[in-house]
């Protein structure tokens, strides 16, 4: 797994007012500060359960998540005779990161409300395991235009998530003649142009985003190719295709994982739980 790493022992808690150090580092190749959303249900061992959502969407972070340990015994530092709910209701701060679009970690600490009692803390670190990606298979886009009469019909695929395609160097010509007109290659929101050059559509530029050229790489959720124009064949065809890279199907199977820290008013650690996700799931959609 690629858990964020954490020390509990540059976390500190003063609730006359809260303060935490934030967590130092994070897995290696992880990119960290997207916009995310998590959701994620629960059966724990020992009966335990959670739920809830968090998000930090345009710089507003938001929680509303539940962890609940009915019948269990009195835990040291936490009020009532059973940890009944803990309530994590006031984030300081929400991170996100993900690793090659396989794992998604979020972390989250700030300010719990634990048996109805104000003034507790909690760290937070929720991991979305997606596992490697099986099953792929090249992402082809095929497009044709049609001169009697004129019509067109253009290629398209979506995606279930965020997907890695490579900006092409050439659109392959399999029918009629390019001649010097032009194809657009449509990347998530990006727009690039392709001109002709009597054999294929050659890449000319992204007007969007001057800077993008072919081999890089974009994260996208739909691309679509469309032959603005051109010369048919004696059948009236005019047909290009391009591949932009392989579609990556999740593998079903490794557990998520779920861990909770609860630090009583004066800062001390009072509870703690880490464990995989076996009767349940999380769900973080990084933006």
């Amino acid at each position: 797994m690629s858990k964020i790493v954490i020390s509990t022992a540059v976390i500190a808690l003063a609730l006359g007012g809260c303060v935490m150090e934030e967590p130092v580092g994070s897995s290696t190749g992880a990119v960290t500060g997207n916009d995310c959303e998590v959701v994620g249900a629960a059966v724990l061992p020992g009966g335990e359960t959670f739920s809830g959502t968090m998000s930090d969407i345009a710089g507003v972070e938001a929680i509303d998540w539940t962890h609940d340990a009915p019948g269990t015994p009195s835990t040291p530092g936490l009020p009532g005779t059973a940890f009944r709910t803990v309530s994590l209701d006031g984030p300081d701060r929400i991170i996100c990161s993900g690793l090659g679009g396989v794992t998604a970690d979020a972390l989250s600490y700030g300010t719990a409300t634990v048996n109805g009692l104000p003034n507790y803390g909690y760290l937070l670190e929720t991991e979305d395991n997606r596992d490697a990606p099986t099953g792929g298979g090249p992402i082809l886009l095929s497009a044709t235009r049609a001169s009697r009469p004129t019509s067109w019909v253009d290629g398209e695929q979506s995606f279930a998530s965020p997907t890695t395609v490579t900006v092409p160097e050439e659109i392959t010509v399999s029918a009629g003649d390019p001649r010097r007109q032009f194809a657009f290659l449509y990347l998530g929101d990006l727009r690039c142009k392709y001109r002709g050059d009597g054999s294929n559509y050659v890449f000319d530029k992204c007007p969007g985003d001057e800077s993008v050229s072919p081999g890089d790489t974009l994260s996208v959720s739909s691309a679509r190719l469309h032959i603005q124009n051109g010369r048919c064949n004696a059948a009236g065809v005019l047909e290009a295709a391009v591949n932009i890279g392989s579609e990556l199907v999740p593998a079903p199977g490794a557990p998520d994982y779920y861990s909770l820290i609860i630090f009583d008013p004066a800062g001390a650690v009072a509870y703690t739980l880490a464990t995989d996700v076996v009767n349940g799931d999380i769900d973080i959609t990084l933006y």
